[in-house]
């Protein structure tokens, strides 16, 4: 979840009910019918809002509206798991939980719905390029992370998964 600020202004108390919520009227006209304000202008709403009215102020935790990708591979073929459709401007976190496995496993990135793919890159390196078990088969997390921020509305990740043994459980969410 993020935290989004919110902030709002509150009237002092209820203003008449006869003045306020005239149809038509706009909020000076209703501000200066219910006799809170000198004149029916901008200048004279705005300025009694900001010396009466009181700012509010909360934290709100959004959820993030994206649904997430997930999968278990339990075999040896070649898996193009996606599209993941994220929402803007919030961190996608890749977790790859490996049991007795070996393989590779590789964020990709689509602008044109996923005909091409490429590999997310960092500095012209491959980044979010995981390589499971060089050694033998390895068993825990391999990725628990923040990999990619995504600010293209035309955008949308793969994983890429292949496995030499073993299984791996994926989550690419936000």
């Amino acid at each position: 979840m993020t935290d989004v600020q919110v902030r709002w202004l509150v009237p002092p108390g209820p203003a008449p009910a006869a003045a306020l919520g005239t149809p038509g009227a706009t909020w000076p006209q209703q501000l200066f019918a219910a006799g809170l304000i000198p004149d029916a202008s901008i200048a004279s709403a705005t300025q009694y809002m900001m010396s009466v009215w009181t700012l509010e102020e909360a934290s709100m935790a959004v959820a993030a509206t994206s649904t997430p990708l997930i999968a278990t591979i339990n075999d040896t073929a070649l898996h193009m798991l996606g599209p993941f459709a994220p929402q803007l401007a919030r961190p996608i976190i890749l977790t790859l939980v490996a049991t007795g496995a070996s393989g590779t496993a590789q964020l990709l990135r689509s602008t044109d719905g996923g005909t091409t793919k490429l590999p997310i890159t960092q500095g012209g390196a491959p980044a979010a390029d995981y390589q499971i078990g060089l050694g033998g088969p390895f068993a825990g997390v391999v990725a628990n992370e923040r990999i990619w921020t995504e600010t293209d509305a035309a955008a949308t990740e793969y994983l890429q998964v292949q496995l030499t043994a073993g299984s791996l459980a994926v989550r690419l969410a936000q």
